[in-house]
């Protein structure tokens, strides 16, 4: 709904930048990775985590490349964590002027005043409200479950998930000892958790995930990337990473199952 307004400066945070950009891996083009002519908000995040961000204090004409590496749900799964390279074309810089607040303003948001629409962002505030608090419960039940557990994990399984958080993170630098001492203590967290978790699911049969179950999740999964659900679970193999995928649904039915036991006691 805002307005953009050209401006002959240096791109600042919320304005929109009018780009090109050619994605590469290993020097070869990839697919979702090139467009022409494609406007980024900075602030936002759209490609990925990080994309937009690039274009901070850029301006018309400047040409520039950066490397991130794609999100682990990038559409093609094979391609997913690599680190790729983007060449960029800055065309303009505009910054996003906010319209007056009235209820002409709300119809633009298919709302017929402006009541109806501080009604409408009402309910999305709550839903956001709920999703933040079930994020600090899982947080709070995972850090019980693991002080009620004491064991030890074989330091092959942190190291391993201490590169992967690397990985995620796109961390390439060197990183001081502080640095590793606390992602280190991240990644043991993260290993027990999901070894916790996957023995609640074993033992736990009632939440055990179905084959209709399973069918829904592919099908869930193909209408994020436009794919059928046949084609979710040949690239989910193909990567290697089908095993991944189901262990981390059935951690999700784990917590569910903790959440809800919590909460029943909560009620009590």
């Amino acid at each position: 709904f805002c307005s953009p307004e050209p401006v002959q400066r240096p791109a600042q945070l919320g304005d929109r930048v009018l780009i090109d950009f050619a994605g590469t891996i290993d020097g070869k083009e990839f697919e979702g990775g090139s467009q022409t002519l494609f406007s980024v908000n900075i602030g936002t995040e759209v490609i990925m985590s990080g994309f937009c961000d690039q274009f901070l204090g850029k301006k018309d004409g400047d040409n520039f490349s950066f490397k991130l590496n794609l999100p682990e749900d990038w559409q093609n799964s094979s391609l997913a964590g690599k680190e790729a390279e983007f060449s960029c074309v800055v065309y303009s810089v505009s910054q996003l002027n906010l319209p007056e607040i009235n209820d002409d303003f709300s119809k633009l948001a298919l709302h017929d005043n402006m009541e109806s629409l501080r009604a409408d962002l009402a309910n999305k505030i709550t839903e956001n409200e709920l999703k933040t608090a079930r994020s600090v419960m899982i947080e709070e039940i995972s850090d019980t479950l693991i002080a009620n557990n004491k064991f030890d994990v074989p330091k092959v399984w942190i190291e391993n998930e201490f590169k992967q958080m690397l990985t995620r993170l796109g961390i390439k630098s060197s990183l001081d000892l502080n640095q590793i001492s606390a992602i280190t203590k991240l990644a043991e967290r993260s290993v027990k958790r999901s070894f916790l978790l996957d023995k609640i699911y074993e033992k736990e049969e009632s939440i055990h995930i179905s084959e209709d179950e399973l069918r829904d999740l592919f099908v869930q999964e193909g209408l994020r990337f436009k794919l059928s659900s046949e084609e979710v679970l040949t690239q989910l193999r193909n990567a290697g990473r089908y095993e991944g995928f189901v262990a981390y649904h059935q951690q999700l039915k784990a917590i569910d199952f903790l959440l809800s036991k919590s909460q029943v006691e909560s009620s009590q």
